[in-house]
C-alpha cells in the first residue's frame, strides 16, 4: 500500500489564494474561455507566463469554474495550477494559484527543455528502471519491451504532450507505461524536469514523475485511498439506545476533506490501527498523558476492517476496540463533514499533514477513548492552530455495569463542536475568542446543537424532543429537553438574568434552543437532506450559515453580534432565503430585532421580527 505526496515548493514560489469579489465583471455568464478571462490571467500573472485550460465547467449554484494549468512551450507543470471561481454575473469570486511568476526560473526551465532529453542524463527507459526499482520490484532491462517511441519535441498546441516513450508494462504495471515529460516545482531545485508516468497496478495506482536528470523519484501520488471499514453508531443514531451499529465501509469517499484516506499522512506513515492523518484515537485508561502515542489501539489488519463486539453486560473495558473505533470515526466524520462546510486548512482544522494548502499541520486530534482522569464527563481542549488538540472521552459511573461515553455520539459531536467554534471564531491563530459570558454560553450551545444536527432523522419534526448524555447519564443533564414546545422548554433570552444561568451550559441552552427553532422553522421551507457532506435540504443551509456565521462574528461575540453574523452569512449564502425563518426561531425566544445583549448586566428581550417576516 503506497501513498505519496509530491514534493511541492514554498509559497515564495507561487501566489495564495486571494478572496474577491472583483469590482468587475471579467466575461459574460455562460461564455466560453475568451479574450476576457485570457486578459484577466495575462495582468494577473504577467505576458511571460503561458497556460492551457484543463477545466472548465459550471456548478448548479451558478458559480463557474476555470482551472489552468501552467505550461512551457507546451510542457506541463504539474503542480502549476490556478482556479478561477466566477459568479453568475461574471464577478470573480476568489483565485486559488500556484503559477510560477518567478521569471528566471522558467527561463532556465525553456533552456533546459531546450537542450532535449537526448542532452540529459537519463533515457526514458532509464526512469522506467529507476522507478522499479524505488517500488522494490524486480524489473531488467532487457524486460523492458518498448512499444513505441515518440520525438522529444514537443508542440505548444498539443494538450497534453504526446508520449517521448510508450513501454509494455511487464510486472510493473497493468497496462502500458507512457512515458511523458513534464515540470515540477520543487522545495530544492526550483522547476525539475521528469518523466511523468501512470502506473496501474494490482492494489494501487501510481501517478509518478522521475527526475529526468537524477533518476530520483520526485513524486509519487497514489490515486487509490483507503479508509477501512467499522463497525460504528453511524449519523442519525445517537447511541446505543438509538438504534443499531453497522458496519461502514469506506466513508472517507463521502467527503473532499481526507484525500488519502483516514489512516495515511504521508509517505512514511500509513496505519492499519486507529491512527491517521485528522485524529489519533487510542485507550487512555490511566488517564497519563505522557507517552500517550503508545498507548492501546485495536488494528484494522492489511484489509483495514475495524468489527469488533460489545457486551454491554460486562465493565466498559471488556469492549475496548469497539470503543476505541466507535470514537476514531466520529472525530473523523466530524473532520469531513465540517471540511465540506468550510472548515478547512487555511481556517484551522485538526490535520497532521495539511498537503500544501494553507495553515498549519501537526494537529490531528488526540482523542482518548475510557479516559482514566474522572468519571461522567468529556471535554475538549483547543490549542491555537499548529498545536494538538485533545478530546477526552469518560467513563459513566452511575450505573452497573458501568457506562462508556464513546458510543455517545452526541457527546463525541458536542466535544468535537468546541474545536470548530474555537477555530473559527476571531481566527485560527486566536483561542480565545469563545471565552467571554456569552461566547463561551454559545460554544456549549453549538456543541448541543450539532449533536442534534447529527442526529436527525427524516421522521423528525416539531413534536419531537431531545435531550443530551442521555444514554452516557441515563437522564437528560440540561434543564429542559430541546423541544419546540414553549411549555415543555419555556426557555428565552431573559434567562441569562437569571442567578442559575450564570454558568456556560445553562447560557448554552438557551442559545442552543433558539437556533433548533430556527432550525424547524427552515425545515417548513427546505425538505431535510441525507446526504450531509453536499446535499442542500435545511439540515446542509442551517450547518453552512453556522460555520460562516463563526467565522464572521468579532471576537467573544454577544447573542445579539452572533445572531447577526448568522443572517449575514445567510445573506452571502443563500441571498437570504432562510433569513426570516432564523428571525421568527430567534425573536421567538426573545433575540429579536431590539433586543439587547451588554456582557455586562442584565440583557433585555424582545419578541419582534421584521416587517418583511410577519
Amino acid at each position: 500500500m503506497l501513498h505519496f505526496l509530491p514534493k511541492i515548493p514554498p509559497p515564495a514560489l507561487f501566489t495564495s489564494t486571494d478572496a474577491g469579489p472583483t469590482q468587475s465583471p471579467i466575461l459574460t455568464a455562460g461564455a466560453a474561455m475568451n479574450t476576457g478571462v485570457q486578459d484577466f490571467v495575462t495582468r494577473r500573472f504577467g505576458r511571460h507566463v503561458q497556460y492551457r485550460v484543463a477545466n472548465d465547467y459550471t456548478s448548479k449554484n451558478g458559480v463557474r469554474h476555470v482551472y489552468l494549468r501552467q505550461t512551457i512551450n507546451g510542457v506541463p507543470i504539474l503542480n502549476g495550477d490556478v482556479n478561477i471561481n466566477i459568479d453568475a454575473n461574471g464577478n470573480v469570486l476568489n483565485i486559488g494559484s500556484t503559477f510560477v511568476r518567478r521569471s528566471e526560473l522558467l527561463e532556465r526551465a525553456e533552456a533546459a527543455l531546450a537542450r532535449g532529453i537526448d542532452g540529459q542524463r537519463l533515457s526514458p527507459a532509464q526512469a522506467v528502471l529507476r522507478l522499479a526499482s524505488y517500488l522494490g520490484i524486480g524489473l531488467e532491462q532487457g524486460s523492458l519491451v518498448p512499444v513505441a517511441y515518440a520525438s522529444a519535441d514537443f508542440d505548444a498546441e498539443e494538450e497534453p504532450a504526446r508520449p517521448v516513450a510508450l513501454f509494455e508494462g511487464d510486472n510493473l504495471s497493468l497496462n502500458h507505461i507512457e512515458v511523458r515529460v513534464a515540470f515540477v516545482q520543487t522545495e530544492t531545485r526550483g522547476l525539475e524536469l521528469v518523466y511523468h508516468m501512470n502506473i496501474e497496478q494490482d492494489d494501487d495506482w501510481l501517478d509518478v514523475g522521475v527526475s529526468a536528470t537524477t533518476g530520483e523519484v520526485v513524486f509519487a501520488v497514489n490515486w487509490v485511498s483507503r479508509s477501512g471499514n467499522y463497525r460504528v453508531y453511524p449519523p442519525g443514531v445517537n447511541d446505543p439506545h438509538d438504534g443499531d451499529r453497522e458496519l461502514v465501509r469506506n466513508p472517507h469517499k463521502l467527503s473532499t476533506g481526507s484525500p488519502l484516506g483516514w489512516h495515511t499522512m504521508d509517505a512514511d506513515n500509513t496505519f492499519t490501527d486507529t491512527r491517521g492523518n485528522n485524529v489519533y484515537a487510542q485507550e487512555s485508561l490511566t488517564g497519563r498523558q505522557i507517552g500517550w502515542k503508545n498507548n492501546y489501539r485495536p488494528s484494522g489488519g492489511s484489509d483495514l476492517v475495524f468489527d469488533f463486539p460489545i457486551d454491554f453486560t460486562k465493565e466498559p473495558v471488556e469492549s475496548l476496540d469497539a470503543a476505541v473505533t466507535n470514537l476514531f470515526y466520529w472525530n473523523n466524520i466530524m473532520h469531513d463533514i465540517f471540511y465540506e462546510y468550510g472548515f478547512d486548512e487555511v481556517s484551522g482544522n485538526f490535520q497532521e499533514n495539511n498537503f500544501r494548502k494553507g495553515g498549519l499541520g501537526n494537529d490531528a486530534v488526540q482523542a482518548n477513548a475510557q479516559d482514566g482522569t474522572t468519571y461522567n464527563n468529556a471535554n475538549f481542549a483547543t490549542p491555537p492552530d499548529g498545536q494538538r488538540p485533545k478530546m477526552r472521552m469518560y467513563i459513566w459511573n452511575q450505573e452497573t455495569p458501568m457506562i462508556d461515553g464513546d458510543y455517545d455520539n452526541g457527546l463525541i459531536v458536542h466535544e468535537y463542536s468546541h474545536g470548530i467554534s474555537n477555530r473559527l471564531c476571531g481566527g485560527p491563530a486566536n483561542s480565545n475568542c469563545m471565552s467571554s459570558a456569552q461566547a463561551s454560553g454559545q460554544g456549549e450551545g453549538i456543541g448541543d446543537c450539532l449533536s442534534l444536527i447529527l442526529r436527525w432523522r427524516r421522521e423528525y419534526g416539531r413534536d419531537d424532543s431531545f435531550g443530551m448524555a442521555e444514554y452516557a447519564a441515563s437522564r437528560n443533564i440540561r434543564n429542559y429537553p430541546y423541544t419546540d414546545d414553549m411549555e415543555l422548554n419555556p426557555q428565552t433570552f431573559g434567562y441569562l438574568n437569571k442567578s442559575q444561568y450564570s454558568r456556560h451550559h445553562a447560557k448554552g441552552e438557551v442559545w442552543c434552543t433558539m437556533l433548533m427553532d430556527a432550525y424547524r422553522n427552515m425545515l417548513d421551507e427546505f425538505p431535510w437532506d441525507a446526504d450531509l457532506y453536499k446535499g442542500d435540504g435545511a439540515n446542509n443551509r442551517f450547518m453552512q450559515n453556522l460555520v460562516d456565521g463563526l467565522k464572521i462574528q468579532p471576537c467573544n461575540p454577544t447573542f445579539t453580534e452572533a445572531r447577526d453574523a448568522i443572517l449575514l452569512a445567510d445573506q452571502v449564502n443563500y441571498n437570504g432565503a432562510n433569513t426570516c425563518a432564523y428571525w421568527r426561531g430567534f425573536a421567538r425566544r426573545g433575540l429579536g430585532q431590539n433586543a439587547t445583549a451588554p456582557e455586562t448586566g442584565p440583557v433585555t428581550e424582545d419578541f419582534t421580527v421584521p416587517l418583511e417576516c410577519l
